[in-house]
């Protein structure tokens, strides 16, 4: 039990205690930590926030990128739109799609990192407390997450694809938490990073 309590974030996780305290009327923060937040409600949060401060909102789909000496000039949509920018921002995730246009250099790390893909999944009966900690379970091919939102708790199993089927990881799932596991989705990916973000 010592590792747990060798810093005060494992004192405030071993007691599901947080550090942000009421002094002076103000919520502050006495420790510093990490944040998990629901990335769709936050989605949906930073929209109505830009479009209520004048930002346009556009819901299209990316058909062609044109790409310059600078990099890229504009984006057209199946709409007809062009979209022109002097910066853009690449929020595609995994898929990289406008990173795609452009010349980079990606360094691949799956010589060291040995997982490639996330199978997203839910409990028939999550009776599971909501923590304030997120939590990694060791498992046979991989490492298990739970990750508490005021509403559910998002989990996930990470492993390597190429290694072993996903029907494999739902009955090991379901042998340990003792009910059947529904899988939600699969995120893969390359283990690496890109020279010049």
């Amino acid at each position: 039990a010592l590792p747990i309590y060798a810093s005060v974030s494992g004192w405030y996780s071993r007691n599901e205690k947080t550090s942000y305290k009421l002094i002076d009327g103000k919520v502050k923060n006495t420790f510093k930590h990490a944040f998990q937040f629901d990335a769709s409600k936050t989605a949906t949060f930073l929209k109505q926030h830009a479009i209520a401060k004048g930002v346009d909102h556009v819901q299209d789909h990316i058909i062609d990128i044109a790409v310059g000496i600078q990099g890229i000039k504009s984006l057209h949509t199946k709409s007809g739109t062009v979209i022109q920018g002097d910066i853009f921002i690449d929020c595609s995730g995994l898929s990289r799609l406008l990173i795609s246009k452009l010349e980079y250099q990606f360094n691949s790390a799956s010589d060291y990192i040995n997982v490639n893909s996330a199978m997203l999944f839910a409990l028939e009966n999550d009776s599971r407390p909501k923590r304030t900690l997120g939590v990694s379970i060791a498992r046979n091919h991989g490492w298990n997450f739970e990750i508490s939102t005021r509403n559910r708790i998002g989990s996930g199993y990470v492993y390597n694809k190429d290694q072993v089927n996903e029907d494999v990881l739902i009955a090991e799932l379901s042998k340990s938490y003792q009910q059947p596991v529904k899988k939600i989705r699969t995120i893969n990916w390359k283990p690496g990073s890109l020279n010049q973000v």
